[in-house]
């Protein structure tokens, strides 16, 4: 028991940091969100790619010099209204269900059902691969199965479609 009053606080813990900044951070794949970066790769693949790797793997943290601001992510705002709905479960405390509902209508703006035929989500950043290039706010599968099962936990608790 005391294990799980422990896994209960680390997770109000990690919680409560993520609220104090609104939800919001950094992507190891976000480079290409500074005008800077996006401007100096003149529309090449391979150096869109570069600057992606070369600020995942840089030891300082150069997004706020390169204007990349701190943005919300679907899938990790999905994963914070489980958490929240977890520990709502749990002991009905601090607020928990409130803070659920209110990252759940945040994805609800997010989605991209407009741009699309149903309601699906992506990452807040365009990305480069060897192969493809792919805008911020593209579907992606996992992000949509992630938020997915936030909006299912969501109704098993609530009933609320």
């Amino acid at each position: 028991m005391s294990m799980l009053l422990d896994a209960g606080a680390v997770a109000r813990a990690g919680l409560a940091w993520a609220q104090e900044r609104d939800y919001t951070g950094w992507d190891k794949s976000d480079a290409l969100n500074s005008p800077l970066l996006r401007a100096l790769s003149f529309n090449s693949k391979l150096l869109r790619a570069g600057w992606m790797v070369a600020l995942a793997r840089s030891p300082v943290n150069l997004r706020p010099l390169l204007g990349v601001v701190r943005r919300p992510n679907p899938k990790s705002l999905a994963v914070f209204a489980r958490a929240h709905l977890i520990l709502d479960a749990l002991d009905g405390g601090e607020n928990d269900r409130a803070q659920a509902d209110a990252l759940l209508d945040q994805l609800l703006e997010l989605s991209q059902h407009e741009r699309f035929a149903g309601h699906c989500w992506g990452a807040h950043h365009p990305r480069q691969t060897t192969k493809f290039f792919q805008p911020a706010h593209s579907p992606g599968g996992v992000v949509t199965a992630e938020v997915g099962h936030a909006f299912l936990d969501a109704y098993a608790v609530s009933g609320d479609e």
